[in-house]
């Protein structure tokens, strides 16, 4: 058994143990629509040899004229993160958060996937208001990241948060296989 298909039956088992369902979309590589408090959005996992991706596409498209301001918001953040990185496309087409796990001298476990899972979705719910209060609020992303930063009312997740965000998933919401 290859190291991605090792990978592919430990995430699986990840999909198992939370009850959650994503959709193969191709050789390693899954598709799910995540409800998270502040938006909803695409999270696609993809394997590619002994590396696990998370990447979660946010559901905004950049104005040309707000680019420089998602861009320093989006580094702003970065600048903190541990763990993921925010990245758009040059195009502004897509604002996405990936996380990834190379386990190439150890063994994948469901739960270092539900770790690396529930952190990108997180992370993206977190700091989903303060896009938008720049693209539509015409707000600074100095005061966008500070008042995201200053927000008691976050805590870390934990696996219960988990479970409770992949329960409100709709598959009726993703797209069919034949659509373009």
């Amino acid at each position: 058994m290859s190291d991605s298909d090792s990978i592919a039956v430990v995430f699986k088992q990840f999909c198992d143990e939370s009850g959650f369902e994503f959709y193969s979309i191709g050789h390693s590589r899954f598709l799910a629509l995540v409800a998270g408090q502040h938006g909803n959005w695409y999270t696609f996992c993809q394997i590619r040899d002994t590396i696990f991706y998370v990447s979660s596409v946010l559901p905004v498209v950049v104005p040309v004229k707000k680019r420089p301001d998602v861009l320093d918001y989006l580094n702003r953040i970065n600048c903190r993160k541990i763990v993921g990185s925010f990245e758009m496309e040059p195009s502004g087409s897509e604002v996405r958060f990936r996380t990834s796990l190379d386990c190439a001298t150890g063994t994948m476990t469901s739960y270092m996937i539900a770790v690396l899972f529930l952190r990108n979705v997180f992370t993206c719910d977190r700091y989903l208001p303060g896009l938008h209060q720049i693209l539509f609020a015409n707000m600074s992303p100095h005061q966008a990241f500070q008042d995201i930063e200053a927000a008691k009312d976050y805590e870390e997740p934990d696996a219960a948060d988990l479970i409770a965000l992949l329960s409100d998933m709709d598959p009726d919401q993703l797209p069919d296989s034949d659509d373009d």
